[in-house]
C-alpha cells in the first residue's frame, strides 16, 4: 500500500488501499519515466496525500505525472489534486478528472476546486484512448488578490524547457488556496471514478 510508503490516509476510509503495482510507466522524455513500480486507483475507497518539501503561498505549483487509464465512466470524476497540510476533507485544488467520452475515448478535465454550475469542469477534446499512458502537467498560480487563482492543465506537453500553452484552463471564480503543501490521490465514487494507474509523480 501506498500508505507503507511515506503517504498518509485522506479522511477515515481505508478499505480498498492505493496499492503499489509493477510495472511502472513510461513515457519519451519524461525524466520519471520507467523508474519503479506505479499506484493503482480504483472506482472508490481509501484516499492518500503526501507532503512536498514547502508550503507554498504564492507563485506556481506544478504536478506532472503520467497516467494509463484502464477504463472509466461517462459521468467521470477527479483522481489528482493539490491540497493543504494537513489535508481536510474541502480544500481540493487542481482537481484532475478523467471521463468516458461518447464515442469510446476519453476526455481529460479539470477544475480549480469544487463544481458548481457556474463552475463547471473543463474537459478536452474526446481523443484520449483506454490503455495508452500520457504525460499531464497540472499548473496552480496563486495571485494576489480574491478568487483569481488561475488552474491549467497540460496534456502531453512538449518537454523543451519552454512552458507551451496549456490545453485547458479552468474558472477561476471559485475561493483561491491559501497555501498548497500536498499532492493527493483520489478514489471517487463508485458510479463516477475510473480505474487508473499513475506514476512519476513530480511538484516543483
Amino acid at each position: 500500500t501506498l500508505t507503507s510508503h511515506g503517504w498518509s490516509t485522506t479522511g477515515t476510509t481505508t478499505t480498498n488501499s492505493i496499492l503499489v503495482v509493477s510495472p511502472g510507466l513510461s513515457y519519451t522524455g519524461y525524466a520519471s519515466s520507467g523508474i519503479g513500480n506505479a499506484a493503482s486507483l480504483t472506482t472508490s475507497g481509501q484516499d492518500v496525500n503526501k507532503q512536498y518539501t514547502d508550503s507554498v503561498t504564492s507563485g506556481s505549483v506544478y504536478a506532472s505525472f503520467m497516467v494509463n487509464v484502464t477504463s472509466a465512466q461517462t459521468a467521470g470524476d477527479y483522481f489528482l489534486h493539490l491540497g493543504v497540510n494537513p489535508t481536510n476533507t474541502f480544500d481540493f485544488f487542481a482537481r484532475t478528472f478523467v471521463r468516458l467520452a461518447a464515442n469510446g475515448n476519453l476526455t481529460f478535465g479539470i477544475s480549480k476546486s469544487s463544481v458548481n454550475a457556474s463552475n463547471p469542469v473543463v474537459y478536452s477534446d474526446s481523443i484520449y484512448t483506454v490503455g495508452t499512458t500520457y504525460l499531464l502537467v497540472v499548473k496552480y498560480t496563486l495571485n494576489a488578490g480574491a478568487t483569481n487563482d488561475t488552474v491549467n492543465l497540460f496534456i502531453n506537453p512538449v518537454i523543451s524547457g519552454v512552458e507551451p500553452s496549456p490545453t485547458l484552463t479552468a474558472a477561476t471564480t471559485q475561493t483561491d488556496a491559501i497555501s498548497l503543501w500536498t499532492v493527493n490521490f483520489r478514489q471517487g465514487s463508485s458510479t463516477n471514478a475510473a480505474n487508473v494507474i499513475v506514476d512519476g509523480i513530480r511538484v516543483s
